[in-house]
């Protein structure tokens, strides 16, 4: 790593992720094996660094200064997307239910697209540059809602995938399920296999011959609605970030999310108010 930040600069783009990539692999297999420690950690912070500056100055032409992600004080509109913090480098931004985070997989009729979003309210190069995903760090499922931290800065992107790669991004959500979930239940180790349901369009099922996937359940809460059908809301953790991981692996145990009919789930349309289960 010391030599690739003593190496003259690249001149293309794809030479310098090309450089990244399997720097944030190897942090990532590292810190799967228990072998992740403070040197390397050092050494890739400072590699992906010095590529990320290189990967701006890049793209910035006479200091000219990009207008990034602005946080705004006003109430955003019910059902779009707002900044709720933004730095340099970083920008965190609220995803509602309905918004797709990429175009690629997503060809419904009216699909709303956090990239179209993000493109016109930031000229930062990042958010157009698709080898590096826009600037998105992470994703989040179409009718999943929560924050997303979005680069405005290739130097911000490339440290913020270390942190992810590191598994020292804690990951939280809530959920609804049907049923009464397990109260005793603590950790859902289930390997899961991505596969194509149809075109552009995936989904993962439990299978051995799938990557190693774990979702910690850290509250259980049980509910009834008006027709006294049971209901549960979960607080779960991801220890891996698999395709549909949550969903699937609370399907595979017969508790579909509330109206993820994709993964098994029935209509909410009768789940209106749900008093604790008594």
């Amino acid at each position: 790593m010391q030599e690739l930040i003593q190496s003259p600069p690249r001149e293309r783009g794809d030479e310098i992720h090309g450089a990244a990539t399997p720097i944030l692999c190897l942090v990532q297999a590292f810190t799967d094996l228990g072998l992740f420690d403070d040197d390397l950690d050092l050494c890739a912070a400072a590699a992906l660094q010095h590529l990320g500056r290189e990967l701006d100055a890049m793209h910035t032409k006479n200091d000219v200064h990009h207008d990034g992600l602005a946080t705004s004080e006003q109430e955003p509109p019910a059902g779009q997307p707002h900044v709720q913090w933004s730095s340099r480098h970083v920008s965190v931004i609220v995803k509602p239910p309905g918004w797709s985070v990429f175009t690629s997989t997503d060809v419904m009729v009216g699909a709303k697209h956090l990239v179209s979003w993000v493109q016109a309210k930031s000229r930062q190069p990042i958010v157009r540059d698709r080898q590096a995903d826009y600037g998105f760090v992470h994703r989040l499922d179409r009718n999943t809602s929560g924050s997303l931290l979005v680069a405005q800065s290739y130097e911000g992107y490339f440290a913020a995938k270390l942190e992810f790669n590191a598994r020292r991004v804690t990951k939280q959500y809530v959920a609804l399920c049907e049923g009464h979930f397990p109260k005793d239940l603590r950790m859902l180790s289930f390997p899961l296999l991505t596969v194509e349901s149809s075109p552009g369009t995936f989904r993962s099922l439990v299978d051995e011959a799938g990557q190693h996937a774990r979702t910690e359940v850290l509250r259980v809460a049980h509910l009834r609605d008006a027709s006294r059908e049971a209901w549960s809301l979960l607080i779960l953790r991801l220890h891996t970030g698999r395709t549909h991981q949550i969903r699937a692996h609370c399907s595979a145990l017969g508790h579909p999310l509330a109206a993820d009919q994709a993964y098994g789930g029935k209509s909410l349309a009768s789940c209106k108010r749900m008093p604790p289960a008594g």
